[in-house]
């Protein structure tokens, strides 16, 4: 069970890893001018391909934390 527990705060954090990414890239685009269509959809499915990966992540918790 501990095996499974370090996994899946190894996932967490390359999730939480790749957000940042994200962030990063959006603060330096926006900077330099406002996010064109293209980069906003971009963006946008990154988050959310992101944030479906951190509901995975987290059912799975939830079920070794029983």
């Amino acid at each position: 069970m501990e095996h499974n527990a370090y996994e899946i705060i190894d996932r967490l954090c390359t999730v939480t890893n790749a957000l940042v990414d994200i962030t990063k890239m959006q603060a330096e685009v926006i900077a330099q001018m406002e996010l064109s269509e293209k980069v906003e959809k971009e963006l946008a499915e990154m988050r959310l391909s992101a944030d479906r990966q951190l509901d995975i992540i987290e059912h799975r918790l939830r079920q070794i934390r029983r």
